[in-house]
């Protein structure tokens, strides 16, 4: 079984824009080009697990999440990074859009969307790693066995001054991804 690194999408690989759903809207982080290589080389895989409530909420469509994830992937390719799966969970509990109106196992901090790409891709979670800018994202994967890691970036410098104890954390995804190649060699 593979070990893999599972991205928050919003805040750790791209700028942190409330309900962003245009690709003039994303800006990738800094650092996230190397990040990516690093852990690609290290022989880990790399999936994108983001929750999209604005889709429930009215504020944008499915096809525009597509899009946005379909542009970002187009971005980090020109760079010689890849994603090997994006997974994206467009359902809120309070939802406007009955449809999406939905308590399911895919929002984190649930872990829905790790399980399924551990399944479809053959990954070991409990020797993977979950990098995200809040504790939701490393809940998702702790429940699941994934060490969770924090980047100070988008939302992230809030959640380490209001949680204690504190997780893991970095000030770049490129720190995270240094950390986790050293960590990770007796894996």
């Amino acid at each position: 079984m593979s070990k893999a690194v599972f991205f928050d999408r919003d805040g750790t690989l791209i700028n942190y824009i409330p309900y962003l759903h245009r690709t003039t809207q994303v800006k990738i982080l800094p650092h996230v080009y190397p990040a990516l290589r690093l852990l690609k080389k290290a022989g880990f895989k790399l999936f994108v697990v983001t929750n999209q409530a604005g889709v429930a909420h009215g504020f944008f469509k499915e096809e525009d999440v597509l899009k946005v994830n379909h542009y970002i992937s187009n971005q980090l390719q020109l760079y010689d990074c890849y994603i090997d799966g994006w997974y994206y969970c467009p359902h809120h509990p309070y939802a406007k859009i009955l449809d999406y109106k939905v308590r399911c196992d895919c929002r984190k901090p649930n872990s829905g969307m790790l399980v399924k790409a551990s399944l479809e891709h053959n990954v070991d979670l409990s020797r993977s790693f979950i990098v995200g800018d809040r504790m939701i994202d490393l809940i998702a994967g702790q429940v699941k066995g994934c060490d969770g890691l924090l980047v100070l970036t988008g939302l992230g410098m809030n959640e380490f001054r209001s949680n204690h104890p504190l997780p893991e954390s970095f000030i770049s995804l490129l720190s995270a991804a240094r950390w986790i190649t050293h960590h990770a060699r007796g894996i």
